[in-house]
């Protein structure tokens, strides 16, 4: 089993070497409302295209676009935008590892 290891950057999200990042989107009128998105201005589209809601703990996986991450997962926070909800989709998202059957090395933009 690999042991996961947590480190903080500086760097913008977009200049992450990571498998995965994971992007948080709130649930609005017309669907998921991305809280971030320099670098990724193409997820919102996407993110339409697949119906995506934004509802807590909803977790969208799309393919990487180009030669950032293999993989931008969008989670949802729900109607909210708090630390609260942050911390909850966040935990939702940990888990996709699991679900790929995979170690992967994930970065949190916001």
């Amino acid at each position: 089993m690999t042991v996961p290891s947590l480190a903080v950057s500086a760097s913008p999200v977009v200049a992450s070497d990571a498998d995965v990042v994971l992007l948080a989107a709130r649930s609005g009128s017309d669907g998921a409302e991305l809280l971030a998105v320099e670098g990724y201005e193409w997820v919102p589209a996407a993110l339409a295209a697949v119906g995506a809601k934004g509802g807590a703990e909803e977790v969208t996986r799309l393919p990487g676009n180009g030669d950032g991450p293999r993989m931008v997962a969008v989670v949802g926070t729900g109607g909210a935008a708090d630390a609260a909800a942050f911390r909850l989709a966040v935990g939702s998202a940990c888990g996709l590892d699991r679900q790929l059957g995979e170690a992967l090395g994930v970065q949190v933009g916001g």
